[in-house]
């Protein structure tokens, strides 16, 4: 049974900046504690105090009106918070008042890009794309700018496009890990496995400890069939960030795939604990007690998963194929149809559907999900077996005739 992997992308870089600008003589003390409220503000966010560094940052922008500095770096420091209308806000205050700062348009398109994936609202990537082009345009040595374009663009499917912002922020900025490990997953993406392994190690020998690299070198041990190798990098990379709730999920497919069961149903609900509203743990933790068949057990944790995230072909998918274990076709068969809809090149479910149709004695409805399988997956390990089953179904309906 496949399983959804989602190799990491590494985190988007928001700026917050240090003050350059001058104090006019008019209003010099008031504009003057502006500014040492500004000060004081990006101390506290370098120290990691954002509550306190968004109290300097309002107080900032209280005082002195015209303060786009102030007003970018209190929409990163809401960002971080995961504020993300309020750092919308504060962004566009910041670029109202001064429409050329390159990394307010930066910060603005970091936002939007979250956003739409939060709201699975594709049209806010444009949005994103035009704002941190314009921060490329007025800065061309922006790496962050460029690598957070590619990741914008890979979310989008432009692989190819996504490929050379990634070079160029790479190019701009040799020692930042972060294009690296981005170009990396845009290989891996396209099956360049050896110019996949050869930049994620790249990567690595930058920050031995950078977890998605880690991850993404695991994930493509995972796809070539060298499952020890994906087991050791996973675990280095859960290691390395406790809190990857990603990595837990693929090692513990890993694991299931070794035969290793009962590891990888620790894993599989140390990811559900660890977050709970994080579909694909429910959808593994599912998967490993189908393969106990626990189906009860399954069926609610699939449920889950697809409670979470309605839009999860594969976790559909899964709970569809449960309920047809449990006898329980039609909601098999609704299952199944919404995960052939959401996904129309998984072969799975017309594989699944088939069974279901078997066993319920639809036989002409079988034969037509069989077929439908063998033209999705020509070179799946069970094609002869379909055939031959297709061919007894057949005969079976011209008895019957």
């Amino acid at each position: 049974m496949k399983m959804r992997r989602i190799p990491l992308i590494a985190a988007f870089w928001v700026a917050w900046i240090t003050w350059q600008g001058g104090v006019r003589a008019e209003s010099a003390n008031t504009e003057l504690q502006a500014v040492l409220h500004f000060l004081r503000g990006s101390e506290l966010h370098h120290q990691g105090r954002l509550d306190d560094a968004v109290k300097e940052y309002r107080e900032a922008v209280q005082m002195k009106a015209i303060f786009p500095e102030a007003y970018n770096n209190l929409g990163a420091a809401l960002f971080t918070k995961d504020l993300l209308s309020d750092a919308l806000k504060n962004y566009r205050k910041a670029l109202d008042q001064n429409p050329d700062m390159a990394v307010a348009h930066h910060n603005l398109g970091v936002s939007l890009g979250r956003q739409a994936r939060r709201l699975q609202a594709p049209q806010l990537y444009q949005q994103a794309s035009r704002h941190l082009r314009r921060a490329i345009e007025l800065d061309a040595n922006f790496a962050e700018a460029y690598n957070n374009l590619g990741i914008i663009l890979t979310r989008q499917g432009q692989h190819h496009q996504a490929g050379e912002y990634f070079l160029m922020a790479k190019r701009l900025k040799p020692h930042y890990v972060d294009p690296y490990n981005n170009l990396g997953f845009v290989y891996l993406q396209t099956k360049a496995w050896k110019s996949a392994t050869r930049i994620l190690k790249e990567a690595l020998a930058l920050d031995r400890n950078f977890a998605p690299a880690l991850h993404n070198l695991g994930v493509l041990h995972f796809r070539r069939g060298q499952l020890e190798e994906a087991a050791q990098r996973l675990q280095q990379a859960v290691a390395s960030d406790p809190h990857s709730v990603q990595s837990m999920v693929d090692l513990s497919a890993a694991e299931l795939k070794m035969g290793n069961f009962e590891q990888a149903v620790i894993l599989a609900e140390r990811a559900v604990t660890e977050d709970p509203d994080y579909a694909p743990a429910h959808n593994m933790l599912g998967i490993c007690h189908l393969v106990r068949r626990d189906y009860p057990k399954a069926e609610s944790a699939l449920g889950k998963a697809v409670s979470l995230d309605p839009q999860f072909a594969q976790a559909r998918s899964n709970l569809g194929f449960t309920y047809g274990l449990m006898n329980s076709f039609e909601r098999a068969e609704e299952e199944l149809r919404a995960a052939s809809r959401l996904d129309s090149s998984m072969a799975d479910p017309q594989r699944y559907l088939g069974d279901i149709y078997f066993k319920a004695g639809r036989y002409e409805e079988a034969i037509g999900a069989y077929s439908q399988y063998l033209r999705q997956a020509p070179k799946a390990e069970d094609r002869d077996e379909i055939r031959n089953l297709i061919r007894v179904l057949r005969s079976a309906l011209k008895e019957k005739d």
